[in-house]
C-alpha cells in the first residue's frame, strides 16, 4: 500500500512539474517557412520573445521553464511579419493551435486553452456577422431607390448591432475571469445616458459624463492588460483626444490614469515610465509642464524608488527643477546683464507690451542659421514699438569677446545684445539654456507666454499672441 501511495505521489509530482513553464504548439497550413516567431504586446509596442524551427512532426513549439507573463501574444509568420494573436494566462500556458497561415482566425482550432477557444469562437462568430452585414449593405446600395425593399434590409442591419452587443454582454457576464472577457469589456465604448436641457447643456453634460466614466470598463488591477494593445489605446485617446490640450487639463488627466494604475504595481510602473518619457520627448510647447509634474509629484516623492537607480532619479528631479521656472505662465525672472561697452541693463527695466529673450552662442551652428531669420523678423517688428528684444550670449569669462566679434560680423543683430561675463545674474539657473538658441516671449508683466519656437515661426506667433490678447481685452471691456 505504501508503494502504491509513493508511486501515485511520484506520478502526481511529475504531472505538476510537467505543467511548469509554458509550451505553445502551433501547426500551420499554407506556410512553407521553417521558422516562426513568438512576440507580445507591451503598451504601444511589440517585442519578440522567441524564434523556433519546425520539428519533424510539422509543429512549431514555443516553450520555456518559466511561465509567461499574462497577456496577448503574437504568432508571427515570416518573411511578411503577419501575425495572429493568442491569449496567455496563469494556468493556461500549455496548449496547441492549428490553423491556416492565410486565414488564421477563420481556421483556428485550439486544444488545451478554454480562454483561447472562447476568444476564437467569438472572433469567428463576429466575422460571420460582419460578412452578413456587408452583404446587406451591398443589397441596400444596389436598390437604394426602392424604399419598400430597403426598409426590411435596414431593419435587419440595425438588429445586428443589438445582436452583437447582447452576445458581447453575455460572453463577459459568463466568463468574467477570462482574458477574453477582460479585453472585450475594455474594448466596449461607454454608453452615455440621455440628458435634458438646451443643446449646449446636453452636449456639455454628455462630454463630462463620458470623460468621468471613460475607464469604467477597465480593470486596472489586472496586469494582463499592460500586455494588450487596448489599455494603451484607451489611455492615449483619453489624453490626446478627450482631455483639453492644455497643460493644466492634461495634468489632471495624467493624475486620473496614475491613480487608477496605482492599484497594480506593474501597471503603475509602466505608466510612470511611459508618461514621463513621452512628455520628456514631446515637441509640443507647454507639455514640459507634464514632465515636471510627474517628476516632482511622483518620482521626487518616492513613488519609484523600488525600481530606479538613485543617480537616474536625481537626474530626473534636477532636470524637472531646472525646467520649472520657465514653464508657460511662469513669471520670467529678472536678469542683470551688460552690453559690450559695459552699460548695465536689467530685463525688468523694459516696459514694452512684449519682450523677446534670446539665448544664443557664436559657435552654435543652429544659432548661425537662425540669426538672418531673426534679423528679418526684428527689422519688421522693431518699428512697431511693441517689443523689446534682448539677446544673452551664452559665453563667460574670456570667451565673451567671441560674442561681440560675431555681432560685428552680423550687423543685422541690432537688438539689445548682452552678456553676463561672470554669471552674476545666474541666468542658467533661471532659464533653461542647456541648448541654444532658446527663445522666450514674455508679456508686459514678464510672464512667459511662448517658448521653444524657431525663428521663422516668430512672426506668425507674435501676430497670434497680439490677436488673442486684443480679444481678451475686448471681452473684459477694457
Amino acid at each position: 500500500m505504501k508503494f502504491i501511495y509513493s508511486f501515485l505521489f511520484f506520478c502526481f509530482a511529475n504531472l505538476l512539474f510537467a505543467k511548469d513553464g509554458y509550451e505553445i504548439r502551433v501547426k500551420l497550413d499554407n506556410y512553407s517557412e521553417k521558422q516562426l516567431l513568438l512576440g507580445y504586446h507591451f503598451g504601444d509596442k511589440q517585442y519578440i520573445k522567441d524564434t523556433v524551427t519546425i520539428d519533424n512532426n510539422g509543429w512549431f513549439v514555443f516553450k520555456g521553464d518559466k511561465a509567461l507573463d499574462g497577456g496577448m501574444y503574437l504568432i508571427i509568420t515570416l518573411p511578411d511579419k503577419q501575425f495572429f494573436q493568442v491569449l496567455v494566462s496563469k494556468g493556461e500556458q500549455h496548449f496547441a493551435i492549428t490553423t491556416d497561415a492565410k486565414l488564421p482566425v477563420d481556421k483556428c482550432k485550439v486544444k488545451g486553452s478554454p480562454d483561447n477557444e472562447l476568444f476564437y469562437n467569438y472572433m469567428q462568430w463576429l466575422g460571420r456577422k460582419r460578412e452578413e452585414a456587408e452583404k446587406i449593405k451591398a443589397d441596400i446600395k444596389k436598390d437604394s431607390a426602392n424604399l419598400v425593399k430597403i426598409k426590411p434590409l435596414q431593419d435587419k442591419l440595425d438588429g445586428f448591432d443589438k445582436e452583437v452587443k447582447d452576445y458581447q454582454r453575455n460572453l463577459i457576464e459568463k466568463n468574467k475571469t477570462t482574458l477574453t472577457a477582460l479585453i472585450l469589456k475594455g474594448s466596449l465604448d461607454i454608453e452615455v445616458p440621455e440628458f435634458k436641457g438646451t443643446e449646449k447643456e446636453v452636449q456639455n453634460n454628455r462630454y463630462f459624463w463620458y470623460k468621468e466614466h471613460f475607464f469604467d470598463n477597465f480593470n486596472f488591477e489586472d496586469e494582463r492588460l499592460i500586455r494588450t494593445p487596448i489599455l494603451h489605446n484607451r489611455t492615449d485617446y483619453y489624453l490626446n483626444k478627450l482631455a483639453v490640450q492644455h497643460p493644466d487639463s492634461l495634468i489632471k488627466a495624467v493624475d486620473v490614469i496614475l491613480k487608477l494604475a496605482k492599484k497594480q504595481p506593474e501597471c503603475y510602473k509602466y505608466y510612470l515610465i511611459s508618461l514621463l518619457n513621452a512628455y520628456a520627448k514631446s515637441n509640443i510647447v507647454g507639455q514640459d509642464a507634464l514632465y515636471v509634474h510627474i517628476a516632482r509629484e511622483y518620482y521626487e516623492k518616492g513613488e519609484c524608488t523600488s525600481w530606479i537607480e538613485k543617480d537616474e532619479l536625481d537626474k530626473i528631479i534636477k532636470n524637472a527643477k531646472d525646467l520649472e521656472p520657465t514653464l508657460l505662465g511662469k513669471i520670467g525672472q529678472d536678469l542683470a546683464l551688460e552690453k559690450e561697452d559695459g552699460t548695465k541693463v536689467r530685463l525688468y527695466d523694459f516696459k514694452t507690451p512684449y519682450t523677446i529673450l534670446l539665448f544664443w552662442a557664436p559657435d552654435c551652428g543652429h544659432c548661425q542659421k537662425e540669426m538672418p531669420k531673426l534679423s528679418k523678423f526684428w527689422d519688421k517688428w522693431s518699428k512697431t514699438n511693441k517689443i523689446t528684444m534682448i539677446s544673452v550670449c551664452n559665453k563667460v569669462t574670456d570667451k565673451v569677446p567671441e560674442c561681440w566679434k560675431f555681432i560685428k560680423e552680423n550687423p543685422g543683430m541690432n537688438w539689445i545684445n548682452t552678456a553676463d561675463t561672470y554669471l552674476f545674474s545666474k541666468y542658467p539657473d533661471k532659464y533653461y539654456v542647456k541648448s541654444t538658441p532658446q527663445i522666450y516671449i514674455m508679456d508686459k508683466d514678464h510672464k512667459i507666454v511662448m517658448k521653444k519656437i524657431e525663428a521663422e515661426q516668430l512672426d506668425t506667433v507674435m501676430d497670434e499672441i497680439i490677436k488673442i490678447d486684443a480679444e481678451k481685452l475686448k471681452e473684459s471691456g477694457k
